[in-house]
């Protein structure tokens, strides 16, 4: 009966069966590969949030100074283009 099933052999023998063996060297390859792309997916979220955040800065800029010049005339003069 051993000689058909390799698993039995194994245990009977006091020693793991491949099949739990294999299980487990792909258990722990999952179990890696989950913990490098969690670290991944922290990484580009801090990243998406530091581009966000240079994205916006300008904007706001734009929104102060639009607020600090409203209802001031303007010191600017546009320039005419000449006849000819």
């Amino acid at each position: 009966m051993t000689q058909r099933h390799t698993g039995l052999k194994n245990k009977c023998g006091g020693g793991t069966p491949d099949a739990g063996m294999r299980l487990g060297r792909r258990l722990s390859d999952r179990k890696t590969t989950l913990a490098d792309k969690n670290s991944d997916i922290v990484r580009l979220r801090d990243d998406a949030r530091g581009f966000l955040a240079e994205d916006m800065r300008p904007a706001l800029a734009n929104e102060e100074l639009r607020e600090v010049f409203s209802g001031h005339p303007s010191d600017v003069t546009p320039l005419r283009r000449g006849t000819g």
